[in-house]
C-alpha cells in the first residue's frame, strides 16, 4: 500500500508541475519542459501504480527536471526551484 501512496503522491506532484506551467512567467523552453515533464510524470506514475517497474522511468524523469532546473536558460527563480524540489520528491519516492 506504500508503493501506491507514493505513486498517487507522484500523480498529485506531476499535474501540480504541469498547472505550474500557465501560474507563472516561464521561458519558452522552459515551459515546454515543465507541462511534458508533468504529463509524463503523471502518466508513468499511473502506470507504476499497477506495474512497479515501470516507477524506474519517473526516477529518470525526476533526475531530468533536476538537471533541467539548473541548466535550461534563460530561467526563472520560480521554475528552477518549483521543477527541482517535484524533482527531488519524484526521485526519492
Amino acid at each position: 500500500m506504500v508503493r501506491r501512496t507514493a505513486r498517487y503522491l507522484n500523480i498529485f506532484a506531476g499535474a501540480l508541475l504541469s498547472l505550474s506551467s500557465f501560474l507563472w512567467w516561464h521561458s519558452s523552453l522552459q515551459w515546454a519542459n515543465t507541462l511534458v515533464m508533468g504529463g509524463l510524470i503523471v502518466v508513468v506514475s499511473a502506470g507504476a501504480a499497477e506495474i512497479p517497474n515501470v516507477r524506474y522511468l519517473n526516477t529518470l524523469g525526476g533526475a531530468w527536471l533536476m538537471l533541467s532546473a539548473l541548466y535550461i536558460r534563460p530561467f526563472s527563480a520560480a521554475t528552477r526551484w518549483n521543477n527541482f524540489v517535484v524533482g527531488a520528491a519524484v526521485v526519492t519516492s
